[in-house]
């Protein structure tokens, strides 16, 4: 179930909480690397993930399918050291 409100829309909330996430889990959890993707289409996602600042490490081609069609997703990195930096 998709549920969308467009007054909470472009207001910069997921892109808030996923750093707290994000800052989570290399300082608190002490992760190394974090990986992220998205449909190939979903030019949303896209913009939040490089928000993020991860880095683009590829495609994968017709990852999965959904009602018949296949999709690719876009695969990102981050790892800690570069997060560290970036903060």
């Amino acid at each position: 179930m998709k549920i969308r409100n467009p007054g909470y829309q472009k207001k910069g909330i997921m892109t808030e909480v996923g750093v707290k996430v994000i800052d989570f889990a290399f300082k608190e959890l002490g992760f190394h690397r974090l990986t992220v993707s998205h449909v190939s289409s979903n030019k949303a996602s896209e913009q939040l993930i490089n928000r993020w600042n991860f880095k683009y490490i590829g495609e994968e081609r017709e990852a999965f399918q959904k009602n018949g069609i296949w999709y690719n997703h876009k695969l990102y990195e981050l790892l800690g050291k570069d997060y560290r930096l970036s903060t």
